[in-house]
């Protein structure tokens, strides 16, 4: 799922890589979103927009959704806004100190959990634990504090930490032990979160020329990709992750990477941009990713990317693409040209439809 301020959420079928086909549209009709989150079933989608309303969405089938419940989630407008994993609390920030965490698990009741007192009136960006028992939000621009949600309504301090100037990402790892970071310095700082209590930086990733506004960790935690507003978004090893490594850089945006997401089988990985544009890519080999296929988003920009739990379903700025055959194509691209054109392509043929690709003899004429 993509999120940004068009007010729309729309599903996308990419049966054909080159020329994906609209789907459906999640609309927020004059209300720009903030974030949109898949329950873990991928049946059902959660979006929550900037004027202080979620909303429920069927999406079994991708291209009728249907849309539940209307809830309001306060406050009235959110700059920021995180959905805890399990769809169950929206913690949101708006004009002054205060993040408030609602509970939307009943979506005829939504109920105020609690409200949490920033001191300050910049929070850029929050993000939940794996498990949603922590919060991590930041302060002030370059300080981050660590919110103990494990009794719902009373959220505990466990930690305040600085980082580098002006963070604008932050995402912790699968198994919820690493925080990285995206700051305006034009790094990527890892932080050791085990002891909620007792953040230790771990390492400091440096490579981009502008500032990261985007991270994101592989399912398998080995991997972390970074966004930055030089157009770029690199592949860092992080098997080791008090020494990782960078293993490539992806280029060819033309615009800042304001979002990143891997697939569930880390597999694909979707990097978009506020520009109208996303690219897809396959991280067989990591070190020397291909590029799939660009989706365009005409008039809105791609400020989020989330993939269904089940792996056929993107969603970008509130768009919804299915890319169910992209596994088809990867496994024989080859066959899958000789499919749509019932002989081989020529060499210039191929340079126009699969550029990415190596040439192969498509089929036996």
């Amino acid at each position: 799922i993509t999120a940004d301020s068009s007010a729309t959420a729309t599903v996308w079928d990419l049966a054909d890589r080159a020329a994906p086909d609209l789907r459906s549209l999640l609309v927020e009709k004059n209300d720009p979103l903030a974030s949109v989150a898949f329950r873990p079933d991928g049946r059902s989608a959660l979006t929550v927009s900037q004027h202080g309303k979620a909303s429920f969405w069927n999406v079994a089938d991708p291209a009728h959704p249907v849309r539940g419940t209307v809830m309001p989630v306060p406050p009235a407008w959110a700059l920021t806004a995180a959905i805890s994993p399990d769809l169950r609390t929206v913690a949101a920030f708006g004009v002054g100190p205060e993040v408030t965490l609602t509970d939307v698990t009943d979506p005829a009741r939504p109920a105020t959990l609690a409200t949490i007192n920033q001191d300050t009136e910049y929070t850029e960006a929050m993000a939940f634990s794996p498990d949603a028992r922590t919060l991590a939000t930041v302060v002030d621009r370059n300080k981050m504090r660590l919110w103990d949600l494990a009794v719902p309504g009373r959220p505990i301090l466990r930690a305040s930490f600085t980082g580098d100037d002006m963070v604008q990402s932050l995402v912790f790892s699968p198994d919820g032990r690493t925080l990285a970071v995206g700051n305006t310095p034009r790094n990527v700082t890892l932080w050791d979160v085990a002891n909620r209590a007792a953040p230790v930086r771990l390492a400091t990733l440096v490579g981009h020329t502008k500032s990261v506004i985007s991270v994101a960790f592989s399912p398998d935690g080995h991997t972390l990709v970074s966004g930055s507003n030089d157009d770029s978004a690199i592949l860092w090893d992080l098997t080791d992750r008090t020494q990782p490594h960078r293993l490539t850089t992806l280029t060819g945006t033309a615009w800042p990477v304001e979002s990143l997401a891997f697939s569930p089988d880390g597999r694909t990985l979707v990097t978009g941009t506020h520009a109208n544009a996303a690219i897809l890519w396959d991280l067989a080999d990591r070190a020397a990713p291909t590029r799939l296929a660009t989706v365009t988003n005409p008039g809105t920009g791609t400020d989020t990317v989330v993939f269904s739990p089940d792996g056929h379903t993107v969603a970008m700025a509130g768009r919804l693409w299915d890319y169910s055959e992209l596994n088809t194509l990867r496994a024989d691209p080859s066959r899958y040209a000789c499919a749509i054109t019932g002989r081989g392509l020529t060499t210039g043929e191929w340079a126009s439809y699969i550029p990415e690709l190596p040439y192969r003899r498509a089929c036996t004429d």
